[in-house]
């Protein structure tokens, strides 16, 4: 493919792009056949919540990290799915316990939370990605089938409909859990992914010993994965180092990672351009908004002046700032696409038709206003070349 097809179908992903996993196509992957997962790493330096927010900003329901299990068959990636808490009601974990919440007790193991199972195609469209794929020979093509045979349902979890799966999202493995810790039903979306594999007899394990920036361990041979996000992150990052193991050999068939990467340079470029405009509409809204209401304050002039020496005060378009409105819209939609679970009465109004519309329209309005001789080019040209150089510096 080429790289202005593929810049412009991450730029433009609405018009270009209606399978999200085309984020990942076979032409990269050289697979056929495979079993994959997919990662979108967690921020944790200061630069990289600022990359998150300005150029990956519904991944915010992802804050922690994630990994979710895919398959691929003939080429396409049939089906993605992912073990996650309730995303929406995780807000309650960074709300501290003297004004109501849990004070960061889920995150840090303390506490548990009813568990999600969410379809996870939209993770292929976040230029933050990193995927791990296993190819299958002609001899294991039934894995694919036996899996998605025994992949639990999406949507909440429960004892009547996800028996003998996870049911309850509690992390790390249970280490920092205060009562009894029960793998069977408690953990979270590593531990799910070892447990649906192991139904069908496979193991994703480390090729070799692995040890952190820090001297830690984080990768052992004969070990499943770690169930530690950072620490399996940071193991798929260091190259093709796993390995699925298929038990039904004997002696059991490993086979190593042929890919372990990323989406490519050119779709991730378009995809943080791309999500970098609704961001700039979104947050220069927001500005004028806050502007607006401290109208008549002593605040008002220095709000106004700090707008203005950004360059915001000259984003708005020949029609006035309701496309700028629209993308707040846009980045809100996107954040509850990502957190309701598929079974909520949310999805029965196709909000994934309505968020494709409105970020369509913020990009041409965007691009109309620039036509124009509205904006000053050098506003969204800062903000767009701050983001992707944030992006350069976290991979």
């Amino acid at each position: 493919m080429c790289i202005l097809c593929e810049f412009l179908q991450g730029l433009f992903p609405e018009v270009c792009v209606w399978d999200p996993t085309i984020g990942l196509p076979p032409e990269r992957t050289q697979n056929v056949d495979a079993i994959g997962i997919v990662i979108q790493p967690g921020p944790h330096q200061i630069v990289e919540y600022i990359q998150l927010f300005m150029t990956n900003p519904e991944q915010v329901a992802n804050l922690w990290g994630h990994t979710a299990l895919y398959l691929r068959r003939g080429g396409q990636i049939v089906r993605v799915i992912g073990f996650d808490p309730h995303r929406i009601m995780m807000v309650r974990d960074v709300v501290p316990r003297l004004l109501g919440g849990w004070g960061g007790t889920v995150s840090g193991g303390r506490r548990g939370t009813t568990g999600v199972y969410y379809d996870e195609e939209r993770m292929f469209r976040s230029p933050d990605l990193i995927a791990v794929e296993f190819p299958l020979g002609v001899g294991q093509l039934y894995h694919i089938e036996e899996v998605l045979d025994v992949l639990p349902p999406t949507g909440t979890a429960g004892p009547l409909t996800h028996q003998g799966f996870l049911q309850e999202y509690v992390t790390k493995d249970g280490l920092s859990f205060p009562g009894h810790f029960n793998p069977d039903v408690m953990g979270n979306c590593l531990n799910s992914i070892m447990q649906i594999l192991a139904r069908s007899n496979l193991v994703i394990s480390p090729t070799g010993t692995r040890l952190s920036s820090q001297g830690r361990y984080i990768a052992r041979p004969g070990h499943d994965v770690s169930p530690f996000q950072t620490a399996t992150t940071e193991v798929a990052e260091t190259g093709p180092v796993l390995a699925l193991h298929d038990l039904d050999q004997s002696p059991p068939n490993h086979v190593l990672a042929s890919f372990s990467g990323y989406m490519s340079t050119a779709m991730a470029a378009g995809r943080r351009l791309g999500t970098s405009i609704v961001t700039l509409a979104a947050t220069s809204a927001s500005v004028h908004f806050v502007v607006r209401a401290l109208a008549g304050t002593r605040i008002e002039a220095l709000a106004a002046t700090a707008m203005n020496w950004f360059g915001l005060g000259g984003v708005s378009a020949p029609s006035g700032a309701w496309w700028q409105y629209a993308a707040i819209l846009k980045v809100l939609l996107s954040v509850l696409v990502e957190g309701l679970p598929r079974d909520s009465v949310f999805w029965r109004l196709r909000p994934e038709l309505l968020e494709r519309l409105l970020t369509g329209i913020v990009k041409a309005c965007f691009v109309y206003a620039l036509a124009r001789g509205d904006m000053s080019a050098w506003v969204p040209a800062i903000w767009v070349m701050t983001s992707l150089l944030m992006a350069a510096l976290r991979r």
